[in-house]
């Protein structure tokens, strides 16, 4: 969630910052969570006003709706009579980022388990914002291989390999998994066909404009949560922003699905 060096350091810090304050309570802070919700949905109504991603310059994975990719309870259940949820949970996230990767270990079964229940609708944005933090280019390689799958096999195929990038998420400064590698965990999420698309990097451009779209809509780090179009926001006792927990996100959902 900051830039330079020590984010992986600054991001155990930041997750020992929320282990502490547990016992003394966090707050949603609802005021900062309205602020905050002018800029995205400015950006919203651009979104809305491209009826697809195909309709942008750049050419768009199958299956990506908004520069993202919607996982609804219809989709992660089987059921195609599932109800579509009032609550809308949109995740800005970077694979190579340390606190993105703090976050899917601590609150993406969660998520999944709302979505199955029919309480959300998730939608993964990817933001490859740390271009240049690995050695061999892996943000940009692992987000086009995800895209990559999406574009061949679907949403649950998309989640699944989603998931297994996060198990053998590299430290920046490091060399990421090799593009063979990334391909092999294509195949066993259920894309076997991806190999080209993986190599010739086929999403670059849209992942870029994707990237641009997440700045204007106020999106500044990794993960950004953002809830029914408002930025979701927590504040430890000491006034400092901390990464939102399973309770946090469990209040939030229920007070959108009250608005």
């Amino acid at each position: 969630m900051a830039d330079g060096p020590k984010r992986a350091e600054l991001a155990d810090a930041m997750m020992q910052k929320h282990q502490s304050t547990d016992a003394r309570g966090r707050i949603i802070a609802t005021i900062v969570i309205v602020l905050a919700a002018v800029a995205i949905i400015s950006a919203g109504a651009y979104f809305k006003s491209q009826k697809d991603d195909d309709t942008s310059g750049a050419d768009a994975p199958k299956h990506s709706k908004d520069h993202g990719f919607v996982l609804t309870p219809a989709v992660a259940t089987g059921d195609k009579k599932a109800k579509k949820p009032k609550v809308t949970i949109e995740l800005y996230e970077d694979f190579l980022c340390p606190s993105c990767g703090i976050f899917e270990k601590r609150s993406q079964k969660f998520l999944d388990k709302q979505v199955k229940k029919g309480k959300i609708t998730l939608v993964y944005k990817p933001v490859p914002f740390l271009v240049g933090a690995s050695t061999n280019r892996y943000t940009e390689r692992a987000h086009n291989a995800a895209a990559c799958v999406a574009d061949a096999a679907g949403i649950r195929a998309y989640r699944k390999f989603h998931h297994s990038l996060y198990k053998i998420q590299p430290k920046e400064g490091t060399a990421g998994p090799s593009d063979a590698k990334l391909i092999a965990l294509a195949k066993r999420a259920g894309a076997p066909k991806v190999s080209k698309c993986v190599k010739d990097e086929k999403f670059e451009d849209w992942l870029a404009e994707g990237v641009n779209l997440a700045k204007e809509a106020d999106v500044q780090h990794t993960p950004t949560i953002v809830v029914n179009d408002q930025i979701l926001r927590v504040f430890g006792d000491n006034g400092n922003v901390v990464m939102p927990g399973n309770d946090e996100l469990k209040r939030a959902i229920k007070q959108a699905a009250k608005s």
